[in-house]
């Protein structure tokens, strides 16, 4: 008995016709429904939960039909959200038979406690939304076509993520440029000091004395060269000195045993009567 008083004093609560004409009135209305069965839902009770859920469904069908092109992102968002919903309600109802629910005096009274406070909060929300909403449908102008709001949102983030693409990118061409300044600078300062060095030189009578200097060292390097050019046939000579030492020691090996031979061959003939 106290089950159906509370589950009478929900729809009464929260149940309303859907009699809105613009479509931001039906969609506020098309929340209440939505929200409605979300509250049932979590109170375990899936039949009047799925009962709102097929509601909200068609409702946000109509005004899609209806007012085509309004909010799309948002009333896609919503059917959605109750299609997700309408499909584990439905197998719940049709295959599960809930067991009877009994609760004590406290536990009846602190569920009324919850029911109101859930709607107070629902009606205070509801309020805020509704101002909310009718606020941002009255100051949109006249001639902005329904979802051309977001398209300009998305648009100027695009703008921005590429205007902050390009100051980035600016930054580090500017942070080249004045490294490569600082390159020139740095060149241009050591080409001045060359130069200095060099006319202090040429003052002084030194340059003079360098280029001397240089003629001598190239005269030296000149001597070495022919130097190391001789020194290169000195070799060759070398090698072949010591083909000629190897073939005499040879040919000297072969007399030796020649002697050794007509040693042997003396000997016999003294020997022999």
């Amino acid at each position: 008995m106290k089950r159906g008083v509370i589950l009478a004093i929900l729809c009464l609560a929260l149940g309303e016709p859907l009699r809105a004409e613009t479509a931001g009135d039906q969609f506020l209305q098309i929340y209440k429904l939505i929200e409605q069965a979300d509250i049932l839902r979590e109170a375990n009770q899936p039949q009047p939960a799925l009962d709102r859920y097929r509601q909200a469904d068609a409702a946000l069908r109509r005004l899609k039909q209806s007012f085509p092109g309004w909010n799309d992102d948002l009333v896609v968002f919503r059917l959605r959200h109750v299609a997700d919903q309408i499909g584990p309600l439905a197998k719940l109802v049709e295959n599960v038979a809930k067991p009877a629910i009994t609760y004590t005096e406290a536990q009846w009274r602190a569920l009324q406690e919850q029911l109101t406070h859930v709607i107070t909060e629902r009606n205070q929300l509801e309020a805020n939304y509704q101002a909310k909403l009718k606020e941002a449908l009255s100051a949109r102008p006249r001639s902005l076509e329904p979802g051309e709001l977001e398209k300009a949102e998305k648009r100027i983030g695009d703008l921005d993520g590429e205007l902050k693409k390009h100051r980035l990118t600016g930054e580090e061409v500017r942070k080249q440029q004045l490294a490569q300044q600082e390159t020139i600078l740095f060149l241009a300062q050591q080409n001045d000091q060359f130069k200095q060095q060099l006319a202090a030189l040429n003052d002084r009578g030194e340059l003079k004395k360098l280029q001397t200097e240089n003629v001598t060292l190239r005269k030296q390097l000149d001597d070495l060269a022919r130097q190391v050019a001789r020194f290169s046939r000195l070799g060759e000579v070398e090698q072949e000195l010591g083909k000629v030492k190897v073939t005499l020691q040879t040919e000297q090996q072969r007399v030796e045993s020649l002697r050794k031979e007509n040693k042997k061959l003396e000997d016999l003939l003294i020997k022999s009567p």
